[in-house]
């Protein structure tokens, strides 16, 4: 079966432009104390002292569908003289009603002050959108203060917002300024145009962006005219500023941590073109009135929207952090789904090779360390190329496992190693990922001085369907050293003591279900079997209903049942043994109901679970929240009860708290907590409610119960 994931990849996919290609190697400039790169006549992370004081500034040609026509340079001359440079840069975009060129003077001098003049003219009649100069702003800023003057000569204060909301953050303006908390003064000015600025995550992009237009009569610019501007970009160092220059080459350290709370690794589903709410989070943002109320809020996560380069497209891997601190902010009782996107929303006529060699394996790796660390609870993904598709199957493997805190010494958007570090029980797992083009080194520190190692290499070398290279890592000093060639992924597994400070609560289960009537004839047939089910299919295309034949709801089996499939919600928080090292047994269960749908409010209807362990048979099972878990109507409800509330449904010794759970469901009961389904009910639980199942069902709820230890303090979720 064919595994669709949704990665879509940007000029991955088809490009009327042409594809794009670093034609000019980056070069590492100098303009006193600032630093940054020159790469393909853009300028790239410019910083005073390892500090980023704006991502990029760059030349941006817009076709009258937003896609971006990249340049093909005449000319490319750049010379470094002590602590000033210049640039001379000739250039032609040529696309979808395009054919514009432009030259470029760019000046670094040695105070820091960093010119970028443009001057254009089309070469035959245009359609566009924009022809200008743009300023990025990294997403490090979010909740710095600045200050706009705008075009009538008034200031305005304003902050990088924290959480996505408006488009548009400011209109009309010559110049930003903001100050840093340890007094270093920016600014950036246009002359020749004005400056509009947008929140770039909605649509993708870790990035706040200052964007101008050269007085064109856009979109229609006749053959001859020409246009022109000057970006100026300018610092105000305070007395004891950082080192003028910091090096870019060294060693990552990466620095294992205690597990991050609420982080675990999301469930993988397979794409669902219907679910994605869209092609950018603006438009899944501007539904908001309406996800709130619904059991998931799913967004599209597309990085491949503005620009096409390597480095853009592994910045924007940090995206999903604010797109889903920001879904959290206005629907905190939603879960999260992403369907994550490298596919460019405009028409393309050659795959890009990126989305099916080594760069599109460390970039999956990039993406899913933000999502767990963003704590998303499910993503889909579409990988339709082998080499990603082998590092994902990975993933797939370790779904629902702890994600652990991981400190990387690199500061700022510009990482040269992303990491993602899961635990089960005693492994860890850690994936390293080279998010460059070039060699580099990473030192992992924090793995357990007696941890067995294993190391899993996959590079642009590995044979595509053949297993990853393995090897026994050494170790020196207190870290492990690799060297990972260009986009190189690494798994690292240790296989160690167990949790010095093991968990105290963990969640057994946190799902939203619907339940709908079985068939009540024990002599129906296949067929009328059938029917029946797809008939309430049709009528609930939303959710997956329980089992037609006794109205319980399956949440997992045991992998070597025949029924198991990956996707069953089994959590992996679940332990294997309730009674060591932590006693989870005399400890209790936090229940929170939340009830959505509900056919009838006089009726007391309960909710509850039945465990079981070695088999299925009833002799094995016990029953969680039975007559205690209860409501009349639509609301959210809260119960707190020891795990074993109920000691007379553990009718026989053979259940096992030190074993791994063997199976779980989830069933509707009635007031007394018997099973509204009455002919499955046992001579010991006789059906005290009614026999019509249409006061019961159907029933629709998120269902969520976490377990806490002994004498443990019950740590809620924020949207508890």
């Amino acid at each position: 079966m064919k595994r669709s994931f949704l990665l879509l990849v940007s000029a991955a996919s088809l490009a009327v432009a042409p594809l794009h290609a670093a034609s000019h190697p980056p070069q590492l400039l100098r303009a006193g104390p600032v630093t940054l790169t020159l790469a393909d006549g853009d300028l790239h992370y410019l910083r005073v002292g390892g500090v980023e004081i704006a991502r990029r500034v760059f030349v941006s040609v817009r076709d009258t569908k937003w896609d971006t026509q990249e340049p093909e340079f005449a000319r490319y001359e750049v010379k470094q003289q002590g602590d000033s440079f210049t640039a001379q840069l000739e250039a032609t975009c040529r696309g979808r009603g395009i054919d514009y060129s432009w030259r470029g003077q760019i000046t670094g001098a040695a105070d820091g002050t960093i010119t970028f003049k443009v001057n254009g003219v089309a070469n035959a009649d245009c359609k566009a959108n924009r022809f200008g100069l743009c300023v990025l702003f990294g997403d490090g800023l979010r909740g710095q203060s600045y200050e706009v003057l705008e075009a009538s000569g008034a200031v305005k204060s304003n902050a990088f917002p924290v959480l996505i909301d408006s488009v548009i953050l400011a209109d009309k303006f010559h110049t930003l300024s903001y100050t840093t908390d340890v007094g270093l003064g920016v600014s950036a000015s246009v002359a020749g145009a004005l400056f509009g600025m947008e929140d770039q995550r909605h649509f993708g992009d870790a990035s706040y962006k200052a964007f101008s237009s050269m007085p064109y009569p856009y979109p229609n610019i006749t053959k001859g005219a020409e246009g022109s501007e000057t970006i100026t970009i300018a610092i105000r160092r305070p007395a004891s500023a950082p080192s003028p220059f910091r090096a870019e080459a060294g060693t990552t350290t990466i620095r294992l941590g205690a597990p991050q709370p609420g982080a675990n690794l999301p469930r993988l589903l397979p794409f669902n073109a219907a679910q994605a709410n869209g092609k950018f989070f603006l438009d899944a943002y501007k539904k908001r009135a309406s996800l709130t109320n619904e059991s998931f809020y799913t967004w599209p996560l597309n990085v491949a929207v503005n620009l096409f380069d390597n480095d853009t497209w592994m910045e924007n891997s940090r995206t999903p952090l604010d797109q889903a601190r920001t879904v959290r902010a206005i629907a905190p009782r939603a879960k999260q789904r992403v369907a994550v996107s490298l596919h460019a929303p405009y028409a393309r006529v050659a795959p890009d090779p990126r989305s099916t060699n080594q760069f599109a394996a460390a970039w999956t790796v990039a993406v899913m360390a933000n999502l767990c660390r963003a704590g998303v609870d499910e993503a889909m993904f579409d990988l339709d190329a082998p080499r990603p598709q082998e590092v994902f199957q990975r993933f797939e493997k370790l779904v629902g496992q702890h994600v652990l805190v991981s400190m990387n010494s690199e500061s700022g958007a510009r990482r040269a190693v992303e990491s993602l570090a899961l635990r089960d029980g005693a492994t860890t797992t850690v994936f390293l990922a080279n998010l460059t083009g070039q060699p580099q080194e990473v030192a992992v520190e924090g793995l357990e001085g007696d941890a067995k190692l294993g190391l899993h290499r996959f590079t642009e070398k590995s044979k595509t369907g053949s297993p990853w290279s393995r090897s026994t890592p050494g170790r020196r000093k207190d870290a492990l050293r690799l060297q990972l060639s260009a986009y190189e992924v690494c798994e690292l597994t240790a296989a160690s003591r167990p949790w010095k400070n093991p968990p105290t609560q963990f969640t057994l289960m946190d799902d939203t279900l619907r339940f709908v009537p079985v068939w009540n004839d024990t002599n129906m047939t296949a067929e009328a079997v059938a029917v029946w089910q797809e008939s309430w299919a049709r009528r609930f295309p939303d959710s997956e209903l329980n089992h037609g034949s006794d109205g319980f709801r399956l949440i997992f089996d045991r992998p070597d049942d025949l029924r198991w499939k990956p996707r069953m919600r089994r959590s992996q928080e679940i332990p294997d043994n309730w009674l060591a090292p932590v006693n989870y047994y005399d400890g209790d269960i936090h229940y929170r109901v939340e009830v959505l749908e509900k056919p009838n409010t006089d009726v007391v209807t309960s909710l509850f679970l039945r465990v079981t362990t070695e088999s299925f048979e009833g002799t094995h099972n016990v029953w969680l929240g039975n007559n205690t878990v209860a409501f009349r109507e639509p609301g959210t409800y809260r119960f707190t009860h020891p795990v074993l509330a109920n000691r007379p449904f553990i009718r026989d010794t053979q259940f096992r708290f030190d074993r791994p759970l063997y199976t779980m469901q989830l069933v509707v009961g009635d007031q007394r907590g018997a099973v509204v389904h009455h002919w499955v009910e046992q001579g010991h639980n006789k059906f005290q409610g009614s026999p019509d199942l249409g006061l019961y069902l159907p029933l629709k709820a998120r269902y969520t119960a976490i377990v806490t230890a002994r004498g443990a303090k019950f740590e809620p979720p924020p949207w508890w």
